[in-house]
C-alpha cells in the first residue's frame, strides 16, 4: 500500500473513512486531491510515490489529467491508477447551523512562504466593509499567525476561522461556517465557492485583486479577472448555482460505501 501523509490535511481522509465506517488509523491506498483546482488535479505528482505507482483519487474529470511536482512542473497522471471519486464534501451531511450573519467574505490566503501583502489585505478589508458593514471574514490560520486577524478587528469586522489545517475537524468547521451565512463573497474562485454553491448559497467573486509573492502560475488562473469571466462568468455577477458546485465537486461520481471502501481502502 502506498499512502500519503498529506491525505489527512483538512480532515479530508477522515471524511472518506467515516463514510465507509473505518477507524482513523486505516490509511488511504493512494494520494488525495488537495482541494479545488482549475487546471490540474491539485495532487503532487512526479515524486517518489508517483514513480512507485501510487493511486490518485481526484474530484472531477478535469482533475484526472495532470498533477504538479514541488517545482511547479506538470506531470500526466497514470490513467490506470487515477480514480474520480468526488470531493470529500459530497460524502458529508450538510449541517443546519444557526445563522451568524448575512455575508461571509473569503479572501485569498497566505501559504508557506507565499504571503499575501499586508497592503492588499487592507484594501480588501476596505472593500468588504463597504459591501456589508457587519461582514464576517474567513481567515486562514497562516494569516492569523501573521497577525492579519487584528486588521479585521481594525475595520470593525468579525474574523472567523476553521482552525488548523492539520486538524481532522477543519473541513467540518469550514462547512459549518459557510452554512451559517446567506451570501459568500470571495476575492477569487476557490474551494469555498463550490462548497457554498453546493449548499445553495449565493456566491459572488468581487473586490480588489489580492497581491502576494505567489508563483506566476497561481495568478494566471486564480486572480485573473479575464480567466474568471471566461470560465465562471455567473460568479462575477453573483449567483445561486447548485449545478456548478456539484460539477466541480464531482457529485455525479459519488460512490456507495462498498464501492469506496474497495476502491480507496482495498477492502473486498
Amino acid at each position: 500500500m502506498l499512502s500519503c501523509p498529506k491525505n489527512n490535511i483538512y480532515g479530508h481522509a477522515d471524511v472518506y473513512r467515516a463514510y465507509v465506517d473505518l477507524p482513523i488509523n486505516v490509511p488511504i491506498n493512494g494520494r488525495l486531491q488537495h482541494g479545488w483546482s482549475a487546471e490540474y488535479s491539485g495532487v503532487v505528482a512526479g515524486d517518489e510515490l508517483y514513480k512507485l505507482g501510487c493511486n490518485f483519487f481526484v474530484w472531477a474529470e478535469k482533475n484526472s489529467i495532470y498533477g504538479r511536482d514541488y517545482d511547479d512542473n506538470l506531470y500526466e497522471l497514470p490513467k490506470d491508477k487515477t480514480y474520480i471519486v468526488g470531493a470529500p464534501m459530497i460524502y458529508m451531511p450538510i449541517p443546519k447551523s444557526e445563522k451568524l450573519g448575512e455575508t461571509l467574505a473569503v479572501s485569498r490566503h497566505s501559504l508557506r512562504k507565499n504571503i499575501v501583502s499586508k497592503e492588499s489585505w487592507t484594501e480588501y478589508l476596505k472593500f468588504v466593509k463597504s459591501y456589508d458593514t457587519s461582514s464576517y471574514v474567513l481567515i486562514h490560520q497562516r494569516d492569523i499567525d501573521l497577525g492579519y486577524n487584528e486588521l479585521v478587528y481594525d475595520f470593525d469586522l468579525k474574523p472567523i476561522t476553521a482552525g488548523k489545517t492539520s486538524s481532522i475537524d477543519f473541513i467540518h468547521n469550514l462547512i459549518k461556517i459557510i452554512s451559517s451565512f446567506d451570501h459568500i463573497i470571495a476575492a477569487n474562485v476557490q474551494t469555498a465557492c463550490f462548497y457554498a454553491l453546493y449548499m445553495c448559497k449565493f456566491v459572488k467573486i468581487c473586490g480588489p485583486k489580492i497581491t502576494s509573492n505567489f508563483p506566476a502560475f497561481c495568478d494566471s488562473f486564480v486572480t485573473d479577472a479575464a480567466w474568471t469571466k471566461k470560465h465562471y462568468p455567473r460568479l462575477l455577477e453573483g449567483a445561486f448555482d447548485f449545478e456548478l458546485g456539484a460539477l466541480d465537486l464531482g457529485a455525479k461520481h459519488k460512490k456507495s460505501p462498498l464501492e469506496l471502501k474497495s476502491l480507496m481502502f482495498g477492502y473486498a
